[in-house]
């Protein structure tokens, strides 16, 4: 069974996703600000994550730089953001993300892009 973070500081957003990954049948792991994030996703316990952009105490694009030169580059990650221009998306994978999805979010389409990145990991 796969072990997806969920690095979300909006705690309806955040218990919405544990849920519907755990009925989907994942270990789901969340942090609410990104140092915790950053901490849980290099002790290699998740097979993915799932990262807010917007964030308490740094953005999503620090966070996922910073699990990329902390030696997390294995792990697929996928910005999740209600900001969603071009500029975006493009910012989000130059800091290391694999994927965007726009928020709200396409539950079908998430866990289409969840199961092709951890294929493709695994």
């Amino acid at each position: 069974m796969a072990n997806i973070l969920v690095i979300e500081d909006d705690e309806m957003i955040r218990q919405l996703l544990l849920r519907r990954l755990s009925r989907a049948g994942y270990e789901v792991q969340s942090a609410v600000d990104g140092a915790t994030g950053i901490a849980i996703a290099l002790g290699k316990t998740a097979d993915l994550i799932l990262l807010d952009l917007r964030l308490p105490d740094m953005t999503g694009y620090e966070v996922a730089q910073r699990i990329r030169r902390g030696g997390g580059n294995g792990t697929p990650i996928i910005a999740v953001s209600a900001s969603c221009t071009d500029a975006d998306r493009q910012h989000a994978i130059t800091c290391g993300c694999n994927a965007f999805h726009p928020k709200p979010m396409d539950w079908g389409k998430l866990l289409e892009q969840i199961d092709t990145y951890l294929k493709a990991a695994g």
